[in-house]
């Protein structure tokens, strides 16, 4: 009886000890990491760009268009092991996402530097469902986070195109590709980065349509002469 008793007894101490053990194992674990998100809004021309509205009419900004992982919030990298960024899979961090997907965030970032640079009358996106004279479509190619086991940087590459809803004539057509350094491997200096990068291409691309609508005023004032 008293054998009985003690193994009993025995097994209880085993059983708390093991439960102790797993308790404080618990305890030690670290917490899981929170979600950070980051955004993607595009500091705007701080005055307009041009005293006089170059595009008559209204103007709609689309969402951008892309495939896969950029379509997604989920923020993508890679780690550079070749002389290419190509040699490298493309990978999606688990906790850094950003604040809208791309392509609706990249839509609003260009819409409101555009309504600041003046260079057209009016500047809308599809749904305030209003009659627009042009259209500008947006494709999301790379916006990756590159990283080496010295640098790091944005890959930010993107097609933009303006034509006219009046005939479909396309105006305006080409890719814009800046990889932007960051201060250090974080996903925030990452983010960081493609503002800027986002801020260069935008001001190219607005200083690409000033150009264009001029080449067309001296051809359109070229051929008015011509008929008289």
């Amino acid at each position: 009886m008293k054998r009985a008793i003690m193994a009993n007894n025995t097994g209880l101490a085993v059983l708390a000890a093991v439960g102790m053990a797993v308790l404080v194992g618990g305890c030690s674990q670290e917490p899981v990491p929170k979600d950070a998100f980051y955004r993607l809004e595009v500091a705007s021309p701080a005055s307009p760009l041009t005293a006089k509205a170059r595009f008559d009419g209204a103007v709609e900004i689309r969402p951008f268009a892309a495939d896969g992982l950029l379509s997604q919030r989920a923020i993508v990298f890679s780690q550079q092991s070749g002389p290419s960024p190509t040699d490298s899979p493309l990978e999606q961090y688990s906790y850094h996402f950003w604040a809208e997907a791309p392509p609706q965030a990249l839509q609003m970032s260009l819409t409101s530097s555009l309504r600041n640079s003046g260079i057209f009358q009016t500047v809308v996106t599809p749904e305030l469902r209003v009659m627009v004279d042009y259209e500008i479509q947006g494709r999301l190619i790379h916006f990756d986070h590159l990283r080496t086991a010295t640098s790091a940087a944005m890959d930010v590459e993107l097609e933009l195109g303006l034509t006219q809803r009046k005939g479909l004539r396309l105006i305006h057509l080409k890719t814009y590709h800046v990889r932007q350094d960051a201060r250090d491997s974080s996903v925030q200096a990452a983010a960081e980065a493609a503002r800027d990068a986002l801020r260069q291409i935008f001001g190219q691309f607005e200083s690409d349509l000033l150009q264009v609508d001029s080449l067309a005023s001296a051809e359109q004032s070229g051929r008015s002469k011509t008929n008289r």
